[in-house]
């Protein structure tokens, strides 16, 4: 028997695995990987020039890059690369989805949605966590664990009230010319853009600014959306590539978690062996789901053999909104910046009741593709649009909160089949256009109609299905991610988060995972 059992191989597996890495682990997961793991070492502007093998990598043998010229089925672009796209492939193999309103993004893949995540690393402040039962105190020291672990690259600015600690921070990435023009507009006009509710400063990424433990700073060369293979962007396989070496940690690839039960001295989980199509069941002391909100939702109801059951789904609705630097229209692409993230926004103020939080970033490296068809001409005024205004591109993404709404659910039809319903929908525009005559002082432009509202699921921030401290539900968790009426379950992903704060929620899934393990490694 086992010690710990622990489902999937996402951001809180890893969190809690490295917390339990000295018991006897168990790690479930189908792990789905890469056709090829390679590293890109070089400019992506100088691979587009000089790499005769490129296709392999940029568009795919099968064109696969180019999905969303002529699909309603928008691909995020971080995962439509072809050794990339492995992170969703197969998402409704395992088992039937149905849907209303929402496009989920499942993921089997070997580290999980992860691989290609935007690398935000931001702390949960009391405010984002005052429905929750546990406070920043409580996840602090976690916080401070992984932020080592992981290597945090950021700065303490204004940001930092509601970003929450800034120690152990590697120094900041290095700005493009379009997020340099931002920055130092709002220090020259802070009065102004404090009086519009505006805070701007510097993101924190899981992105190695110094190197750590034999992985390489970045040297932005601008490969992330076309590899999962770099270096100095943090994934959960660092960590597990790192704690599978361990003789008393087990990570068997190519079972799909079906349903636990538990026994007298512990619990049993039953996976489905996809090599031989065989049932096999495992059995430890404790089981750790976290197979991802949805995932998560699915197995907990198919234990229970609950087709009646509606789940609460929580997920950020954001929008888009393309910018134009009008210094720099006409100009080359800049290669000196980050190709994420580099600027973060909180807007606080009369336009919507909540924080909303922005993030800022420049069109760099993804494929002219993306938005060659957004442009309204024909072919040669679109040629031209992206040779004189793609250098000049800013994106701003605005997300919102997300709250339980009875309409927002998942549900079990059969033991098969999950439904997905998201009819709960705000409309949104009033922040947007607030933020647009703001940041046209600044030399920044951009209307009302081009702002871009994202279908719910785009977010990929998924939450809230088995939520914590709500005993109002059939199936909650408590303070320490224990699933009632159980003795040794526990839910460490999204799904136990109550509500969802406009943040990016990986780095807070991690340290309350990392936090529930170290109480259940105190049981054992």
């Amino acid at each position: 028997m086992y010690d710990a059992i622990i489902v999937g191989t996402g951001p809180s597996a890893a969190a809690a695995a490295l917390e339990l890495k000295d018991r006897n682990l168990l790690i479930l997961d189908v792990a789905l990987k890469a056709e090829k793991d390679i590293e890109l070492k070089e400019n992506i502007f100088d691979l587009r020039k000089n790499d005769k093998d490129q296709q392999d990598y940029l568009i795919g043998r099968e064109f696969e890059s180019l999905v969303n010229i002529d699909s309603t089925d928008l691909v995020s672009v971080k995962l439509k690369a072809p050794y990339v796209s492995h992170v969703i492939k197969n998402r409704s193999t395992y088992y039937k989805i149905k849907t209303n309103n929402f496009s989920p993004y499942i993921s089997f893949a070997y580290g999980g949605l992860a691989n290609a995540w935007g690398a935000g690393a931001y702390i949960y402040t009391d405010y984002d966590l005052k429905d929750f039962p546990v406070k920043n105190p409580d996840l602090q020291p976690f916080y401070d664990k992984l932020t080592r672990h992981i290597g945090i690259s950021g700065k303490d600015d204004d940001l930092t009230p509601f970003f929450g600690s800034s120690k152990y921070l590697q120094k900041e990435l290095d700005l493009g010319n379009n997020a340099r023009d931002i920055y130092r507009s709002y220090e020259r006009r802070k009065r102004f853009f404090k009086k519009k509710g505006m805070t701007l400063g510097r993101s924190r990424l899981t992105v190695l600014t110094e190197g750590k433990a034999g992985r390489r700073p970045c040297n932005y060369e601008n490969t992330g959306y076309f590899s999962c293979n770099i270096p100095y962007v943090y994934a959960p396989t660092i960590t597990f590539n790192q704690l599978k070496t361990k003789p008393n940690i087990c990570l068997k690839e190519g079972f799909l978690v079906e349903s636990f039960a538990e026994q007298k001295n512990g619990v049993t989980v039953t996976t489905k062996e996809l090599k031989t199509g065989k049932r096999v069941v495992f059995k430890g002391k404790k089981l750790l789901l976290a197979a991802g909100t949805i995932g998560t939702g699915q197995i907990v109801l198919s234990s229970f053999k609950d087709t009646e059951t509606r789940l609460p789904l929580l997920d950020n609705p954001f929008t888009v909104t393309p910018f134009v630097n009008l210094r720099n229209i006409g100009t080359k692409i800049d290669r000196t910046g980050y190709e994420g993230v580099q600027i973060n926004m909180i807007y606080e103020g009369p336009r919507y009741p909540h924080r909303v939080q922005g993030s800022i970033s420049s069109y760099i490296s993804p494929l002219r593709a993306d938005v060659f068809f957004d442009f309204p001409f024909a072919i040669k005024g679109n040629i031209a649009c992206s040779r004189y205004l793609l250098p000049s591109l800013t994106i701003l993404l605005l997300f919102y909160p997300d709250f339980p709404k009875k309409n927002n659910y998942i549900k079990l039809e059969d033991q098969n089949t999950l439904y997905i319903n998201y009819t709960d929908v705000e409309e949104y525009g009033a922040v947007e256009k607030h933020i647009m005559r703001s940041l046209l002082r600044s030399g920044f432009f951009s209307a009302p109609f081009l702002v871009k509202y994202q279908p719910p699921g785009s977010s990929i921030h998924y939450a809230g299905t088995i939520p914590m401290g709500r005993e109002d539900r059939k199936y909650f968790v408590d303070g320490n991610c224990r699933m009632n009426n159980t003795a040794n379950v526990y839910i460490i992903d999204g799904s136990v988060f109550p509500v969802l704060p406009a943040k990016n929620l990986t780095f807070t899934i991690m340290a309350n995972a990392m936090r529930a393990a170290h109480k259940i490694k105190k049981e054992l």
